[in-house]
């Protein structure tokens, strides 16, 4: 009867460590300059960084539960007062850097007509999103956004904004 009720106990504690793992993996529990993905926000949401050998500013939305669900780079200049372009190759180092880290492979989407892409890729549940917009007749032909961000959790931030949007009647 003891043994009946240890065999209980351990299939108990194997399934809570088997949905803490899962849920884990699951939620993307990844972790880029110190923030993780469907952690509660300590500190400020908005940062100066680098990534990639560039100067960026850091954003970090959370949730209405404080739990981040989008970390956002934006290249930028003077202490990050101001936005900044970049060459071609420091999107190349970039990506290259963030496909290196987290073992990805990104695909190109191109826009019709333009120069201007998305380089995309998932890892479970995250989504690494780089936007580039191209003007070849500048110095530093483009204007560089990085999104990474939890599929799932960008869903419920969807849904508050949605119920925020529906109580406004």
């Amino acid at each position: 009867m003891i043994l009946f009720f240890k065999f209980r106990m351990m299939k108990k504690i194997i399934y809570l460590v088997l949905f803490t793992l899962i849920s884990n993996l699951c939620l993307g529990q990844v972790t880029v300059k110190g923030v993780t993905l469907g952690d509660t926000l300590r500190g400020e949401s908005l940062t100066s960084t680098t990534l990639g050998g560039i100067d960026m500013a850091q954003s970090i939305l959370t949730l209405n539960d404080g739990r981040i669900y989008l970390i956002l780079y934006t290249p930028c200049k003077d202490d990050c007062e101001n936005v900044s372009r970049v060459y071609e190759s420091n999107v190349t180092t970039i990506r290259e850097g963030l496909a290196s880290k987290f073992d990805l492979k990104f695909r190109k989407i191109t826009e019709e007509y333009t120069d201007n892409y998305q380089l995309r890729a998932t890892k479970g549940d995250t989504v690494f999103l780089l936007t580039v917009e191209t003007n070849q007749f500048m110095d530093k032909p483009c204007e560089l956004l990085i999104y990474i961000f939890s599929d799932s959790l960008y869903e419920v931030n969807n849904k508050e904004e949605q119920e925020e949007a529906n109580t406004d009647f």
